[in-house]
């Protein structure tokens, strides 16, 4: 650790001088790679991967979607299996297999999963929220589609024994995974005593996709959680939903574009017991809709009159020690159309910058090699709440995003992004370029380039180059960044960016170690060293050395330890010098799946105060279609100048009663800033996704203020579609 330590004086050496030439170096070699064609493909040599062929078998009438698979519907003969590991050891044949077949009436595709069950074990099976990112700790079967064959980009679906689904839109060859994006399309399961079954119906209009194309891009796989296996038919693969890796489903009966147009209507009423903020006392109601028109097969058009978002469930508190802004990820349902568009290391466009809207309507789609989304969106007034001290007025605004990405070279991405807000305030937006390489042998270079306004100028942009080679086994890259020191103020009127005014130079490296035998199934290791310097006046800032390591054992425990080391000096942020480190100790069980426990316990030297951090999670399913979770977190700083201790606490239950009628209930509270806030909602997607009733009640309360209690029920229904 000791040779470690002398990095930062080495880095002080390195010359300060301005680096804003790249910026035009970059968008010449931008325009280059633009005009390359499609077939410019680099192989290696000698390497001829196999691709696997499965044809859909022609059907006349859709099979009853029960999860069960009799022959009459899917004969044996129409299975294909064979599964190849991804991990843990990489091109082996799997131990836990997968047989799939697929059927379509043109119409529909059809997928039929049989899931062996291995030394009398039921499937492990404990998610039953849609669309839950915990869902893949589970024992799941899924499938991906390449739906325009570009090897790029694509669409996923899998599911677990209980019939909870999830849907990924994919991108850059699954370096871009947009969990928020939502499909129609359906599952049902059935668990026998040798095996799990599943049948998947992916209706085509659910989908975009080249009508010229007859063969799409395709592979299934499973996620087996005791053996700590992920396999996919077509491989070796190097990560999940490898694109370029599919093999191929040919007899793809896909059928005349079309351009249905869904409407989808609601009705709300709102009983708020105490006034506050835009809500007054009483009963309230409300209504608006949502609009989708499919303009063929590769464009979608998205429009909302009046949305309401109040079913949507609060954000998870989090302990930020920190001065820079949390980011939360999206949840509204207009902006998650396409939202794998607007992702990028440093964001231009951040949609939660957007409050409460009157409407709005947004165009997604791609021709040829190009890829378009378009947004215009009008932001309501937010009025003052009278009960508080600070001001929280904001003016209504237009806001307007254009984005455009080209696909290059086999598998590499060009793009430009636009944003732009117009209020009584002035304009203010940002104009981005961005680069993506992957190049053989699993290497990838990102780049972006940025400028913002008002006042745009060198001091008001910013850009970055990133190389790395990494598959799921290992990972190193090499990182920089500059950014002007009017950047910041600019872009986070629309953008997010945690901060300004500095030079990083960074460097990380990672690897998991899975042996055949031995007592732990896997040990990783992780390195990360980050450097900053002003770019002003050419100070350092500060700099940053974080190391892991994680070991899992073949008894499902794991122990993990990490150590942060930070070197402060002055600058916007800080008024003096501060060295602060930090160590964690973790012991955890089953961590791997969602039904787990973890503790942890940290110490060591925060800004002069003495830390000591103890979090702690229960995951659990206490029956069939009942799950509890709970976490805790307690923070103690001594000295504690900033008042910054506090202890948090969240539960949440879920019953669910099918994968589409639930009931859930979450709660937390902080004693940091004495907030409780309880959430309990009712849900039942009678035809889903869409068409849904909601029954919600919350309960927001600082202690020592007024509570503030609110009813809230709405229904909605798709019509058309």
């Amino acid at each position: 650790m000791s040779d470690l330590l002398l990095l930062p004086s080495l880095f002080q050496t390195l010359p300060t001088s301005k680096v804003w030439s790249a910026v035009p170096v970059a968008s010449l070699i931008v325009g280059v790679l633009g005009l390359m064609p499609a077939t410019a493909v680099t192989q290696v040599a000698g390497v001829t991967p196999e691709v696997k062929t499965l044809a859909v078998r022609r059907i006349a009438a859709p099979p009853v979607l029960d999860g069960r698979l009799p022959a009459s519907e899917w004969p044996a003969d129409s299975f294909v299996s064979g599964l190849i590991q991804l991990r843990p050891h990489n091109g082996e044949p799997a131990e836990a297999d997968l047989y799939a077949s697929v059927a379509s009436d043109g119409t529909a595709l059809y997928i039929a999963f049989r899931a062996p069950l291995y030394g009398g074990e039921a499937p492990v099976a404990a998610v039953t929220g849609r669309d839950s990112e915990s869902l893949t700790s589970d024992d799941v079967v899924g499938l991906v589609i390449d739906t325009f064959g570009d090897g790029r980009s694509g669409f996923v679906f899998y599911a677990n024994a209980l019939g909870t689904q999830t849907d990924v839109r994919v991108a850059n060859d699954a370096e871009t995974l947009d969990t928020t994006w939502d499909a129609q399309w359906q599952v049902a399961t059935d668990v026998g005593a040798e095996a799990w079954t599943a049948e998947f119906m992916i209706p085509f209009r659910s989908l975009s996709y080249d009508p010229a194309l007859e063969t799409w891009g395709f592979n299934f796989g499973r996620r087996y959680p005791p053996r700590l296996e992920e396999a996919w038919w077509n491989g070796p693969v190097e990560k999940s939903f490898h694109v370029s890796c599919c093999g191929r489903l040919t007899g793809v009966p896909v059928p005349e574009p079309l351009t249905p147009i869904s409407v989808t209507p609601y009705l709300t009423a709102r009983y708020v017991e105490t006034a506050w903020g835009q809500f007054s006392s009483g009963w309230q109601s409300d209504a608006g809709a949502d609009i989708e028109s499919d303009l063929g097969p590769q464009f979608t058009l998205n429009a909302t009159l009046n949305p309401d978002f109040a079913s949507v469930e609060g954000d998870r508190e989090q302990i930020n020690l920190s001065p820079f802004e949390l980011s939360f990820p999206e949840k509204r349902r207009f902006f998650l159309e396409g939202n794998d568009l607007w992702s990028a290391r440093m964001r231009a466009f951040y949609t939660r910058r957007i409050g409460q809207i009157d409407g709005g309507a947004k165009l997604v789609g791609r021709t040829g090699r190009n890829t378009v989304a378009a947004l215009a969106v009008r932001e309501a007034t937010l009025e003052d709440n009278p009960e508080t001290a600070g001001n929280e007025y904001r003016p209504g605004a237009t806001w307007g995003v254009m984005r455009l990405r080209r696909d290059v070279l086999e598998n590499s991405t060009i793009g430009l992004i636009g944003v732009n807000r117009h209020s009584t305030d002035g304009e203010t937006g940002a104009l981005g370029s961005d680069l993506y390489l992957n190049l053989p042998g699993d290497w990838y270079v990102t780049g972006q380039a940025i400028v913002s306004w008002p006042d745009p100028a060198l001091e008001s942009g910013a850009f970055l180059l990133q190389a790395e080679r990494k598959t799921d086994v290992y990972n190193y890259s090499l990182r920089y960044t500059e950014m002007g020191e009017r950047f910041q103020d600019n872009t986070n009127k629309v953008g997010f960016i945690r901060d300004d005014d500095r030079r990083y130079l960074g460097g990380s490296g990672s690897y998991t170690w899975y042996p055949h035998g031995g007592p732990f199934q896997f040990l990783e290791y992780d390195s990360d060293y980050r450097i900053y310097w002003s770019r002003s006046n050419g100070r350092l800032r500060n700099w940053e050395i974080i190391q892991s390591c994680d070991l899992y054992l073949r008894n499902d425990l794991s122990f993990e330890y990490e150590a942060e080391i930070e070197n402060q000096e002055p600058d916007k942020y800080f008024d003096r010098h501060y060295y602060n480190h930090q160590h964690t100790f973790s012991l955890g069980y089953r961590t791997e799946e969602w039904a787990s426990t973890s503790v942890s316990y940290a110490f060591g030297r925060w800004q002069d105060s003495d830390l000591s951090l103890w979090e702690a999670s229960l995951n659990r399913k206490l029956l069939e279609r009942l799950t509890a979770s709970y976490s805790f977190v307690d923070l103690r700083l001594e000295p504690d100048p900033w008042e910054e201790n506090a202890q948090i606490h969240i539960v949440r239950l879920e019953y669910a009663f099918t994968p589409d009628l639930y009931w859930r209930i979450f709660a937390q509270t902080n004693s940091g800033d004495d907030r409780v806030y309880l959430y309990s909602v009712f849900g039942w997607r009678y035809r889903p996704p869409f068409s849904a009733v909601y029954i919600t009640w919350t309960r927001d309360e600082i202690i020592g203020s007024d509570p503030r209690p609110i009813l809230f029920l709405k229904i909605s229904y798709q019509i058309g579609g």
